[in-house]
């Protein structure tokens, strides 16, 4: 009698494996199914939208940067090539490259959503839920009180103002006597240089699951 094949258990090497071999194939049908697409979308932003969070600081910077790593999926899509990796591998190289090239300008790239006129999904109470369950909080919050200190007095106002008092861009632009176009520059630029003070190393990196 033929013994029957078990099944991979959740979070086996080998369900993790067929997880990915899916995500995979489903990134190449979704070249000619809009409604694949939505589907893998829906299966991975949650997740890159967490870990970016880890990093960012800063809830709506990191929607802004998982929206931009989603709007480059589309937009390349033609160029993914299963053959030199996963679709989980490929999203998560432009997920690092958008969080590095905002650490670098102090300002998140829209570019691939204003070219397909994409809308930035708004951050929710569900995925701040999700992000705080996922991060460990007291060192996060001792390594972030560190690195504040080394910044300058302005850079902490401004993340004073959005991040701790969770103020909204106009608001702090009042607070600034600024432009709220400035407000959410000085906002980014402040938050890119908390990420890269030497004390703040989070334990994660911006595509990890």
């Amino acid at each position: 009698m033929r013994r029957r094949r078990a099944e991979p258990r959740p979070g086996s090497a080998s369900a993790l494996v067929g997880s990915d071999e899916r995500l995979t194939q489903m990134l190449v049908d979704a070249r000619s199914d809009p409604l694949v697409l939505g589907e893998f979308f829906m299966l991975l932003y949650p997740g890159v939208l967490r870990n970016i969070a880890r990093v960012a600081l800063c809830p709506e910077i990191a929607a802004d940067l998982a929206a931009e790593t989603f709007a480059v999926v589309v937009r390349d899509l033609h160029r993914f090539d299963p053959a030199r990796g996963s679709a989980g591998g490929w999203v998560g190289g432009i997920a690092r490259n958008q969080v590095r090239s905002w650490v670098r300008k102090g300002v998140v790239d829209a570019r691939a959503r204003q070219r397909l006129d994409i809308v930035t999904p708004t951050y929710t109470e569900v995925d701040e839920a999700s992000v705080h369950a996922a991060v460990d909080e007291a060192p996060a919050r001792a390594a972030v009180r560190g690195a504040l200190r080394t910044l300058s007095d302005a850079d902490q106002q401004v993340i004073n103002l959005r991040v701790v008092d969770r103020l909204p861009y106009d608001e702090v632009a009042d607070a600034l006597g600024c432009t709220t176009g400035a407000a959410r520059v000085r906002s980014s630029r402040a938050l890119a240089r908390l990420r890269a003070a030497p004390v703040v190393q989070p334990s994660a990196s911006a595509t990890s699951s």
